[in-house]
């Protein structure tokens, strides 16, 4: 079975997205409160701005089944790198405190 190009383009513009949030909290981390706020919010809104750009440029240019394709990969990869976001974040701050659960 042969991938299409607009599923790959999909999964592609969703990773590229996760990759950036990971790293743009990853510096936001290292920063003061105040500062980390501004850092990840003004990311979050180049971020939707860009990847929403990016969605409509692809969308008019695909077909309307390549269209389908890209919608559909995009927002199920969206969905799964949020998902995976949410735990790294929540792991790596340890607010849930996930890495003392008792084992027994």
């Amino acid at each position: 079975m042969i991938v299409s190009d607009a599923i790959i383009n999909g999964v592609i513009l969703s990773g590229v997205n996760f990759l950036v949030s990971v790293v743009v909290a990853a510096l936001a981390y290292r920063q003061v409160f105040k500062n980390f706020n501004n850092t990840v919010l003004l990311s979050m809104l180049v971020r939707y701005l860009v990847v929403a750009s990016i969605v409509w440029y692809k969308l008019t240019v695909y077909s309307k089944p390549e269209a389908m394709e890209f919608g559909l990969a995009f927002m199920i990869s969206t969905f799964i790198f949020i998902i995976s976001e949410i735990i790294v974040f929540h792991f790596s701050s340890n607010l849930l405190n996930l890495q003392n659960i008792d084992k027994s």
